[in-house]
């Protein structure tokens, strides 16, 4: 799965947070939909898009379920997820649907009412081909590469989140983008962060794509 800002909107507890867990699949988010899985889920690779080592995940999955995301470019910095299987996309918005994705199974349908739907059938049996340590293991490098493209970032996205509303806030420019990439991963039940605001930094990513690649 994976689940962006159409999915955060809908409720306070959405039912993403438990779905990819009752059907033993792995999900990604995208900074938009940091809060929409459980933290705690053990095939949950996190807010990692744009780390070139997820290409390699979806690679290898047998399907692709997008919910509620553009899957824009400041959430991939590449054109294309990576999968060789079968996308089905679920959307409102009719242009998404038809986007350069290219999706197998389009839906237009509300992301709540989707997920509540697929809930309702019977928990999955199957194993997953990925195992809890490689998940882990991937958000950890991840981070540290996140880390060593802007050293301190993290902990200054950790301290933002301890911290309150004033103390938490950043300015812009290379920090601002840097907590940008690394705080979803830090923060991922938090996905309406005050001291960051995530139309702001997504404008400013656009602008200059270099720092935050």
């Amino acid at each position: 799965f994976v689940f962006g800002g159409g999915v955060a909107m809908e409720r306070d507890a959405p039912v993403s947070r438990y779905v990819p867990e009752k059907f033993v699949a792995a999900s990604f988010v995208t900074y938009a939909g940091r809060g929409t899985v459980d933290p705690e889920d053990q095939l949950f690779f996190g807010s990692y898009l744009a780390r070139p080592e997820s290409a390699g995940i979806f690679a290898s999955a047998d399907l692709v379920i997008a919910v509620g995301t553009e899957l824009a470019e400041v959430d991939l910095w590449r054109k294309h997820l990576g999968f060789d299987c079968q996308l089905v996309r679920v959307d409102v918005d009719p242009r998404v649907l038809t986007d350069g994705q290219l999706a197998d199974i389009r839906i237009r349908a509300d992301a709540d009412a989707f997920l509540r739907a697929l809930a309702a059938h019977p928990s999955s049996k199957e194993v997953s081909g990925w195992t809890a340590e490689e998940v882990a293991g991937f958000r950890r490098k991840a981070r540290a590469e996140v880390e060593a493209e802007f050293p301190g970032v993290a902990r200054v996205a950790d301290a933002a989140g301890r911290g309150s509303r004033g103390a938490g806030r950043v300015h812009p420019g290379g920090t601002l983008l840097g907590v940008r990439r690394v705080s979803p991963g830090v923060r991922p039940e938090d996905h309406r962060a005050p001291w960051c605001d995530a139309g702001r930094v997504r404008t400013r990513a656009r602008r200059v794509p270099s720092a935050s690649s």
